[in-house]
């Protein structure tokens, strides 16, 4: 924790922000980490917990859930 990271608008890459690292929480899937954290901190709200499921599926394959696991990151902006 407190480490900081950078992130960089793509493609355009004309646009950055930092954030520093307030905590790291691991968890064996995405179900279980979606059932912990509240919808409305992944800006989420209304939608169900089948459908956070498979929007991530979309991008992470279950073989990489299942190898590595799950984390989540809470972070907090760095006003620039």
């Amino acid at each position: 924790m407190g480490d900081v990271i950078e992130f960089t608008k793509v493609p355009e890459m004309d646009e950055k922000i930092k954030v520093k690292v307030l905590e790291l929480r691991r968890y064996p899937t995405f179900e279980e980490m979606y059932k912990d954290i509240p919808f409305s901190l992944f800006d989420c709200e209304g939608w169900t917990l089948e459908e956070m499921i498979n929007s991530t599926y979309e991008i992470y394959s279950k073989e990489q859930e299942q190898r590595w696991g799950v984390l989540a990151i809470k972070i907090q902006l760095i006003e620039s």
